[in-house]
C-alpha cells in the first residue's frame, strides 16, 4: 500500500518532516497460507477494517496529528490480534517496508490536525499557565502575574491568510495579494464577520480566540519571553519582526515559515497582530476569573496579540498586550480563529 511520499492533504508545513523518506510499504492480511476473516459487523474483512481505522486517526500512537506506516503497521498487528483471538481465530496481517529501512512512510494526515475548509486546525489541550509579564522587561497592565486555568480548544495553525479569507468570503481587500499572506487591515467587526460565515459553511462554531487562551496557545508550557526563549535571536527563529535590528523588512511574509511553538502554531509572535474577542482593560489582570476568562463585560477597544512586522522585538512578546478600537483597520492587524468543544 502506497510508494514514495503518499500522504493525504499533506501541504507545505508537513513536506519538510517527510523530504528524506523514499520507501515503499506492503500491507497482507496474513501471512503466507494463514486464513483471513470477515468481521460480520461490517462490510468487509477485520484486516480492512482496522486498516480503516487506523488512517482514520486511531492509528497515530504519538498523537502528532501523522499516521506512519510503521503506527499503522502496529495497531493492525495488536487490534486484528486482539479480535482474532477474541472471536477464536488465529489471523496475523504482514505488513513491510521495502528499501530505506531506516525510513518511514507517511499515509495520512488525520484528525487530530484538523483541515476544514484550508484552514488547519490544532489541538490545544487544557491546563493551567502563569498569565502576564513572568520574564524580563514587560508594561504595567501586563501584571500582575496571575494563574489561569483553561478548558480544551482548538486553534488555527497559522494566522487566516488572503487565500483562505477569498474562499470564506468570496473577495479580496488587499492590494499586495498573495494566498499565503496573512490577512491584514481588517477590523475586529470584520474578523467576527468570518468567523459567522466560516461556521455557517461548515455547521461548526468559530471565534476568535480569548486573551487568555491567545496567550497559553503561544506559550505551549513557556515561562520565556517568547516561545523559543528570551533573546533577540530566539525570537527571530520564531517571527518576523522590524525595527533597525528586526528581520521582516517591515512588510508581511507568507505564513508557516519560521519554527512552530510546542503545538504546532506558526507565527504567534510578529508578522501581523492579531484581534481576539475580549474587550480590553489595563488593570483587568487584578481581577480576571481563574477558570476560562473571557475578558471584561464592555469597553471601548478590543484586545490585539502577538506583534507586528514593524514592532520592536520587546512587542512581540507572549505577554505583550495592546488596544484598538473595533472598527480600527489597522494595515498590521489580522486575527486567528478557534473552536471549542
Amino acid at each position: 500500500m502506497g510508494s514514495g511520499r503518499s500522504v493525504v492533504s499533506l501541504n507545505r508545513l508537513y513536506e519538510e518532516k517527510f523530504d528524506a523518506a523514499h520507501v515503499s510499504a506492503v500491507f497482507y492480511a496474513t501471512k503466507q497460507g494463514g486464513y483471513s476473516y470477515e468481521d460480520p459487523t461490517t462490510d468487509y474483512g477485520a484486516f480492512s477494517k482496522y486498516i480503516i481505522d487506523g488512517l482514520q486517526g486511531n492509528g497515530d500512537r504519538d498523537s502528532d496529528g501523522l499516521v506512519t506506516f510503521r503506527e499503522l503497521s502496529t495497531y493492525v498487528e495488536d487490534e486484528l490480534g486482539d479480535w482474532a483471538r477474541t472471536n477464536g481465530y488465529m489471523q496475523r496481517p504482514y505488513t513491510r517496508i521495502l528499501g530505506e529501512q531506516s525510513g518511514d512512510l507517511a499515509l495520512t494526515v488525520i484528525a487530530s490536525i484538523d483541515d476544514i475548509a484550508g484552514i488547519r486546525m490544532v489541538p490545544i489541550p487544557g491546563g493551567s499557565f502563569r498569565m502576564g509579564c513572568i520574564s524580563g522587561y514587560g508594561v504595567g497592565y501586563e501584571r500582575p502575574v496571575h494563574e489561569v486555568t483553561l478548558s480544551s480548544f482548538e486553534m488555527s495553525v497559522t494566522e487566516i491568510t488572503q487565500g483562505q479569507y477569498k474562499a470564506v468570503m468570496g473577495k479580496n481587500l488587499w492590494s499586495f495579494e498573495g494566498d499565503d499572506l496573512p490577512v491584514e487591515g481588517v477590523n475586529w467587526n470584520v474578523a467576527m464577520e468570518f468567523c459567522k460565515r466560516f461556521s455557517e459553511k461548515t455547521g461548526e462554531k468559530f471565534s476568535l480566540p480569548t486573551e487568555a487562551e491567545w496567550e497559553y496557545a503561544c506559550r505551549a508550557g513557556t515561562e520565556t519571553k517568547y516561545y523559543t526563549g528570551d533573546s533577540e535571536n530566539d525570537l527571530a527563529r520564531a517571527g518576523w519582526y522590524g525595527y533597525d535590528s528586526g528581520n521582516s523588512e517591515k512588510k508581511a511574509h507568507s505564513v508557516g515559515l519560521k519554527e512552530p511553538n510546542a503545538w504546532g502554531l506558526y507565527d504567534m509572535h510578529g508578522n501581523i497582530a492579531e484581534w481576539c474577542n475580549d474587550w480590553f482593560n489595563y488593570n483587568y489582570y487584578s481581577s480576571s476569573p481563574s477558570t476560562d476568562p473571557i475578558g471584561p463585560s464592555s469597553g471601548s477597544e478590543r484586545v490585539i496579540r502577538s506583534g507586528k512586522k514593524v514592532d520592536p522585538a520587546l512587542w512581540c512578546r507572549s505577554a505583550m498586550r495592546s488596544n484598538e478600537a473595533p472598527d480600527s483597520t489597522h494595515e498590521n492587524i489580522g486575527f486567528r480563529i478557534v473552536r471549542r468543544p
